[in-house]
Order: C-alpha cells, then sequence, then structure tokens
C-alpha cells in the first residue's frame, strides 16, 4: 500500500471519527419525539412515562435497552423493542399479552396468557374466560385448552372447569356443558368445537374427537 492511500484512509477515519463524535454530542439531534406502536391496552401516556426519556436527552447515547428494560415492567407489555430514527425519534414498538383466562382469588382476578402465565391481577377480568381451579396444573390446563379454540367460539364459554386437568368441561353461556375430557388430542377436539356449540343437547362429550357423543 502507498502512502499516499494509506495517508488517505488515515484522513478518511479521523474524518469519520470527528463525524460521529459530533452527531453524538450534538444538540440537533435530541430525543425529543417518541412513536409508540403495536399498543392495544396500555396507553401511550403510560409508555412514555414508563420509558422515563428525559426531553433534553441525546438521541444517540441513549440506551435503548434501558428504555425496553423500564418499559417491559407494565403488566401488559410482553415484548418490547426500542430503535432510533434520525434526527429526534425514538420508537417503542411493544407486543402485549393476549389474556385467555383469570382465576377469582382473594385479591382480585389472577389473568394469565396462552402460556398459563398470570401477568395481571385485576377486578376487570380483560374478556378473559372464568376458569374453576386454583392451581397451577389447572391454570396451565385452562389456558392450552383456550389457546386451541377460535376466539369466537371462547366468547360462549361462560366458564372452565379444571380442577382435574384430565377431565375438563366447558361451560357454555346457555347452560349447556361440552366435556374436554384430557388435554390429548387437543387439535381435533378444537376442531369438534364448531359441531359441539351447534348442538341442542345440554351435553356434548368431545373427548374422543372426531367422534361425539351427546346426552
Amino acid at each position: 500500500m502507498s502512502k499516499r492511500v494509506w495517508l488517505s484512509l488515515v484522513l478518511l477515519v479521523l474524518v469519520a471519527a470527528i463525524l460521529a463524535a459530533i452527531a453524538w454530542f450534538s444538540p440537533l439531534f435530541v430525543a425529543n419525539n417518541v412513536k409508540v406502536e403495536g399498543n392495544q391496552r396500555s396507553s401511550v401516556e403510560e409508555i412514555e412515562q414508563a420509558a422515563d426519556i428525559p426531553s433534553d436527552a441525546k438521541l444517540l447515547p441513549l440506551s435503548s435497552k434501558q428504555v425496553a428494560t423500564r418499559v417491559s415492567q407494565l403488566p401488559w407489555v410482553a415484548k418490547v423493542s426500542v430503535h432510533k430514527q434520525l434526527p429526534d425519534t425514538v420508537v417503542i414498538e411493544v407486543s402485549e399479552h393476549q389474556p385467555v383466562g383469570y382465576i377469582d382469588k382473594s385479591d382480585g382476578h389472577h389473568i394469565f396468557n396462552a402460556e398459563g402465565t398470570v401477568f395481571l391481577i385485576s377486578d376487570d377480568p380483560a374478556g378473559a374466560t372464568k376458569v374453576v381451579g386454583d392451581d397451577q396444573a389447572s391454570q396451565e390446563a385452562a389456558a392450552e385448552v383456550l389457546a386451541a379454540i377460535d376466539p369466537a367460539q371462547r366468547e360462549r364459554i361462560a366458564e372452565i372447569e379444571a380442577n382435574n386437568p384430565n377431565a375438563i368441561s366447558l361451560k357454555l353461556d346457555n347452560g349447556h356443558t361440552i366435556f374436554w375430557g384430557s388435554l390429548d388430542n387437543t387439535h381435533n377436539k378444537a376442531v369438534a368445537m364448531k359441531a359441539a356449540l351447534s348442538r341442542e343437547e345440554q351435553f356434548v362429550d368431545i373427548s374422543a374427537a372426531p367422534d361425539i357423543a351427546v346426552r
């Protein structure tokens, strides 16, 4: 490599470093605009407050990881990513928990997601299905059943009895019962739900789906 080429490369590196330093500390790149995406249950105000980004914070030195960590403490937030857009914007993208069921306890409704994880205790069940069963096994079993059922069909379920994970029953809004049984063969049972919901009998057994028994 010739001396001239070497000097040119050094000069380019120095110029790049100087420009980077200017951008890093420049008052032109201040994080005074926060854009929130993906939120439904958490308000923009809640997320901005949790993010706690000072109005005079320099955009480039701002720690995206620390902002994401603070926002992730909000109860509805399942995942969060933070990235920056020059010259002045911080984009906070959240993915929220989807409530499927809740268990009544002395301190309120314990609302859980499709993995059976309680993420919120509240007086408002947030459209989740009531579950009868007070241990972790019941909670996880009910979560697996609810996650398998189409959301539109899930609205017909008044409550799930899951005290015994091998003998799960779905109580419908019309007083009828669908016996789900164990967690085996979940896919076929989820498919059989459509037919079971259309039956007029008080008790429909889909535990051996695709076969259906009634009485």
